[in-house]
C-alpha cells in the first residue's frame, strides 16, 4: 500500500491532507507505508516507556476535531469500545467452542473456519469504526496484544482502515 498521497482526492481542491503527526515518532506519518510504519513500531512488539505509551494512526482525509477528548466523542468512542467488545467476545468464544469441540472436519478446514470468523470480526469492528466516526486513536503499549496467527494481517488492516 502506497503512502497517503494528494493524487488520491484529485477533484477536490478543498481537502487538504490534514497532517496531525508530523514530526511526531509515534504516530503515522503522511509519507510513511502500512508496511513502513508497523515496520518501525509494531504494535505487537514494540516495548513502551513513559515516553511511548501509545501510537497513533490517525485518519487524514478527515478534518482534524478540536480535541479526541469529550462531549460527543466519548459517547461515539463508547458506543464503538462496547459494540466492538462485543463482537471480539462473540469471536473468542467461538474459537473457544471450536477447540473444545472441534468439528468432524480436517484441521485444516477448522483452521480455515476461524481464520475466516477473525476477518470477518476486524472487518465489522471496522465499519463499526467508520459508522460510529471513531476512525482515528491509539494502541495502548501497555495492553498485551496477543494476536494469534498473523499480527502483521491485522495490524495492516487495522491501520490501512485508519
Amino acid at each position: 500500500m502506497v503512502a497517503y498521497s494528494d493524487a488520491q482526492v484529485a477533484g477536490s481542491p478543498t481537502l487538504a491532507l490534514s497532517d496531525r503527526f508530523k514530526g511526531q515518532w509515534f504516530g503515522r506519518q503522511l509519507a510513511e507505508t502500512v508496511d513502513e510504519f508497523l515496520q518501525r513500531l509494531p504494535p505487537a512488539t514494540t516495548n513502551g516507556s513513559e515516553e511511548l505509551q501509545w501510537i497513533w494512526v490517525s485518519n487524514p482525509y478527515l478534518s482534524l476535531p478540536p480535541t479526541d477528548e469529550g462531549g460527543d466523542n466519548i459517547s461515539k468512542l463508547s458506543t464503538m469500545c462496547s459494540q466492538g467488545a462485543n463482537m471480539l467476545s462473540e469471536l473468542e468464544n467461538l474459537m473457544s467452542q471450536m477447540q473444545e469441540n472441534p468439528p468432524r472436519q480436517p484441521a485444516a478446514m477448522a483452521s480455515r473456519d476461524i481464520s475466516i470468523a477473525r476477518d470477518k470480526a476486524v472487518m465489522d469492528i471496522l465499519n463499526l469504526a467508520v459508522q460510529t466516526k471513531v476512525t482515528s486513536g491509539k494502541v495502548s503499549i501497555d495492553t498485551a496484544l496477543t494476536i494469534e496467527q498473523d499480527p502483521r494481517h491485522t495490524e495492516n488492516l487495522l491501520v490501512e482502515a485508519g
